[in-house]
C-alpha cells in the first residue's frame, strides 16, 4: 500500500511540474491515432480519454476566466 501512495504521490507532482496542457495528449498518442478527434478509431483509444479526463470541462475554464476579468 506503502508504495502504491508513494507511485501516485511522484505521479502527481512530476505532472505538476510538467505543466501538461490538454493540447499535448494528442502529440502521438501511443494507440495509433493519426489525426484524434477526426478519426473514429480514435474513439476507442483509452489513452486519450485518460489523458483528457485529468483536464476540467471547456465550459468551466471559460467560466473562471470570466471571473477573473
Amino acid at each position: 500500500m506503502f508504495i502504491q501512495d508513494l507511485l501516485i504521490c511522484l505521479q502527481i507532482t512530476a505532472d505538476l511540474f510538467t505543466h501538461k496542457k490538454p493540447a499535448d495528449c494528442l502529440l502521438n498518442p501511443p494507440c495509433n491515432c493519426p489525426d484524434p478527434g477526426k478519426q473514429l478509431q480514435c474513439e476507442d483509444c483509452e489513452y486519450l480519454e485518460a489523458c483528457l479526463s485529468d483536464f476540467p470541462p471547456i465550459d468551466s475554464q471559460i467560466a473562471t476566466s470570466n471571473l477573473a476579468t
